[in-house]
């Protein structure tokens, strides 16, 4: 399968792999507006949507099990000439993870993420083991899903390029965030703490893809906070060669899809920059003047711009 800037790829999440119980009803949420009338937050894994003005969680996804989606990525496949990627959640466990794996693939599907909220501690750690196992057992590309802020994320890109993945798609969900219900004086999630996802992160994908750019030869999968076609080319700047797209289909439908790649084609237009592929990276050419003692969660910014991805000058 070969990554191109256009393409914006239909996903299909294969999280867990028993189906989850879920609460038929939600606890009253009251959150500032984030698209339009609905905010948009993350919770064990799903996707909700509330209105601003209060009322119960919509859920938006769900966890039937892998088992479950083979019959709708045959017709996925039947009517789509996208790629099609089947997600694997963070299960520690490396023979559920090859055993999902060997499913989606039988399936059908054309390549397989693995979603990771681990960082590389170690060569026997979830990330690399895991990585390195599903590639024994598939044929299909295997992208690893890195999140931010957990330990250095270009480490992390290093530790997931050498165990054998084929792509990278940064960013996952910001972990942790919270909201507080004033009225009810609480935080608003049982759990107390989810995972942020939406525009709010854009900043950080960008900056997270920046840094993975130049440390890694593999492509790049941008994620994190896309709503229009100028978010979708800040990430294709910074180094992705693809972008994922999902709050805002989940709010606008599928036509979102086709809004941003009209909006980011007639941007790249517009500002004379050629083909979208021209554009990948370009943001590298320019060397970034940060203060040596500029951290970036604990650790120095990475930042070499003057030296490409195998050694030549951007």
């Amino acid at each position: 399968m070969k990554l191109r800037a256009v393409s914006i790829f239909v996903f299909f999440v294969f999280s867990f792999l028993f189906p989850l119980k879920v609460e038929p009803e939600a606890r009253v949420l009251r959150f500032p507006t984030i698209h339009e009338d609905q905010i948009v937050f993350t919770f064990a894994g799903d996707l909700y949507t509330v209105s601003s003005d209060g009322g119960y969680a919509r859920k938006l996804t769900s966890h039937p099990g892998y088992e479950a989606f083979s019959s709708e990525i045959a017709a996925a496949q039947s009517g789509c000439e996208c790629p099609i990627i089947g997600s694997i959640g963070p299960i520690a466990d490396v023979e559920q993870q090859q055993g999902i794996a060997v499913a989606l693939q039988e399936a059908g599907v054309d390549a397989i993420e693995l979603d990771f909220k681990w960082g590389a501690k170690h060569k026997d750690g979830p990330l690399h083991a895991i990585t390195k196992a599903v590639k024994q057992v598939v044929s299909v590309p295997v992208i690893a899903k890195l999140s931010p802020f957990v330990g250095d994320i270009v480490e992390n890109a290093r530790a997931v390029e050498e165990a054998g993945a084929d792509a990278i798609t940064a960013i996952n969900t910001v972990y942790p965030a919270m909201r507080i219900d004033c009225r009810l004086q609480r935080p608003t999630l049982s759990s107390g703490f989810g995972g942020l996802s939406g525009q709010p992160i854009l900043p950080i994908a960008v900056a997270m893809i920046y840094q993975i750019y130049e440390a890694v030869d593999v492509p790049i999968l941008g994620s994190g906070g896309v709503v229009t076609g100028e978010d979708a080319l800040e990430l294709i700047m910074a180094g992705a060669e693809a972008v994922q797209i999902c709050t805002i289909a989940m709010l606008e439908g599928p036509s979102a899809f086709t809004r941003i790649n009209g909006e980011l084609e007639k941007l790249t237009q517009d500002l004379d920059l050629g083909s979208i592929n021209e554009c990948i990276g370009i943001a590298h050419r320019y060397k970034l003047h940060v203060a040596r003692s500029a951290t970036a969660h604990g650790k120095g910014v990475h930042t070499h711009a003057s030296i490409g991805r195998s050694g030549d000058s951007r």
